[in-house]
């Protein structure tokens, strides 16, 4: 069974706001955009908002779902109730608006590579490409402290100390140069270049990132787990919301059934819950992407925590889905909330 109330709030959702809800969950791959391409089939309202829960994946099916919300719908909504990492990221970038719950992060998008001799171990193609430019800076720093103290403390002449000190930086630096292998250089140049194609690509339809965001999501960031919360989600996307009292009533609940964001893909029509009323006779709510297809969304573990919303989750004004979205920090002051997150 669903609690009743996150059927009243599904179906004032839907009819209230016309809107298709859409929960994705799991690891974002082929068999989700097939799954997700099987509820878009049908007979659609005029919005959606895509429920994205998520720890990445493959990048070329994460451009194939945010482009196949943008055929069906014009644009869509993503809403955030935990982790949209990687990919995950890159579908947000088709997004026409984003809301992001207290809990909600998303992630830099540079593109993930299998090591070499790893099965199971995944690195960031950014990852060789940094090294070289610390090399460079290194190798140049090591050339000027040779050429300087050869020249000021032994006395040499500036032609002679700069032959030395380059036989001394090329003697300390060749053979860690010599490990790179140009072809692997070019492969994670190429999977950058991806994710700036397909993030340039799909910014271009949602008109919902700054200038030059793309580009600060794909490179500018430490490490591929960095946490970018809703206030840094704000430098680079132009429509960040907190959820208004439905979406966040229906983001606890979502949030509450404990689905792995780095489990296996799976797609919710959530419309079809209202349509069943909630109850076990329901065959229609989950698409189980390489799985079993039609089972029932299992009912939280402490249904009562729903009824009240958690004191992480700040209510602001009602959104919908028309040209005028988006909450912008100057509402969200206007309205008495501090927004911390």
């Amino acid at each position: 069974m669903i609690p009743e109330q996150i059927l009243q709030i599904l179906s004032k959702l839907s009819s209230e706001r016309n809107i298709d809800l859409i929960y994705y969950v799991g690891e974002i791959n082929r068999q989700g955009y097939a799954g997700l391409c099987d509820i878009l089939a049908k007979p659609r309202r005029k919005n959606v908002a895509l429920i994205l829960s998520t720890l990445g994946g493959d990048a070329d099916a994460g451009f194939r779902i945010a482009r196949s919300l943008q055929h069906h719908y014009g644009e869509f909504e993503a809403w955030i109730p935990s982790y949209c990492k990687s990919a995950g990221t890159l579908i947000c970038l088709g997004a026409a608006r984003l809301v992001m719950a207290d809990r909600s992060e998303l992630g830099p998008l540079d593109v993930q590579i299998r090591k070499q001799d790893e099965l199971f171990d995944y690195g960031s193609g950014l990852d060789v490409i940094q090294s070289l430019g610390h090399m460079q800076t290194q190798a140049m720093n090591a050339f000027r402290a040779y050429l300087i103290e050869l020249q000021s403390g032994a006395g040499l002449s500036t032609r002679t100390a700069a032959e030395i000190a380059t036989k001394l930086a090329t003697g300390l630096f060749s053979p860690i140069y010599g490990q790179i292998d140009p072809v692997r250089l070019g492969e994670l140049q190429r999977s950058t270049n991806i994710a700036n194609a397909y993030g340039e690509i799909l910014a271009g339809r949602s008109r919902n990132l700054k200038d030059g965001a793309v580009a600060r999501l794909v490179a500018n960031f430490p490490s591929h787990g960095f946490v970018i919360d809703r206030s840094l989600a704000r430098d680079h996307f132009v429509n960040v919301a907190k959820p208004d009292d439905y979406q966040a009533d229906l983001l606890q609940w979502v949030f509450s059934l404990g689905h792995q964001p780095g489990g296996a893909s799976t797609v919710f029509d959530l419309n079809e819950l209202i349509q069943a009323g909630g109850t076990h006779d329901s065959t229609t709510t989950e698409h189980q992407c390489g799985g079993n297809d039609q089972t029932e969304i299992s009912r939280p573990s402490n249904p009562e925590d729903v009824s009240k919303r958690s004191e992480e989750q700040p209510s602001s004004r009602s959104v919908g889905t028309n040209p005028d979205r988006g909450t912008s920090r100057a509402e969200d002051e206007q309205a008495g909330t501090t927004d911390h997150h």
